[in-house]
């Protein structure tokens, strides 16, 4: 009688312990959703401190000619658009919820109106996905499924 050992012969421990692990990886997607949460946090504050620009780098608005003459009268003028205090800049947090929902948001009372603009102010988004989104975030889930990645 011959027998035949399937389990050794195409590696069935190994499979398993393999599907095993990726299931985990699906299922827990904290990794990389701290790391989405980090990446598009210091984008946003890079906006807000140096480009001055929205996520698909278009240029903001002027301050208001009254505006102006406040920031260069307080002497900030030279900060820039969105950048007085640095409090906008400084309260971006997020969220993970459920191990697979990110929520990014900033805390400044303000930061709603400086994002969607309202009757008195023009729209200067910070926060956005753009162009380039999907593909970053493709890169990024698929490295963390990435079998050998420990």
């Amino acid at each position: 009688m011959i027998k035949i050992n399937f389990r050794k012969m195409i590696g069935l421990d190994y499979l398993k312990m393999q599907i095993n692990r990726l299931a985990q990886r699906v299922r827990t997607l904290n990794d990389p959703l701290n790391k989405i949460a980090d990446d598009e946090i210091k984008l946003a504050q890079d906006r807000i401190k140096n480009t001055k620009t929205d996520p698909n780098d278009h240029e903001w608005p002027e301050w208001a000619p009254s505006t102006a003459r406040g920031r260069e009268r307080d002497g900030t003028a030279a900060r820039g658009i969105l950048y007085k205090t640095g409090r906008l800049h400084d309260s971006f947090e997020y969220n993970i919820s459920g191990g697979n929902r990110l929520q990014i948001f900033n805390t400044a009372p303000y930061a709603r109106y400086h994002q969607e603009g309202n009757w008195r102010l023009p729209k200067r988004k910070f926060m956005l996905w753009n162009k380039g989104t999907q593909s970053y975030l493709v890169n990024i889930y698929k490295k963390h499924l990435e079998l050998n990645n420990k």
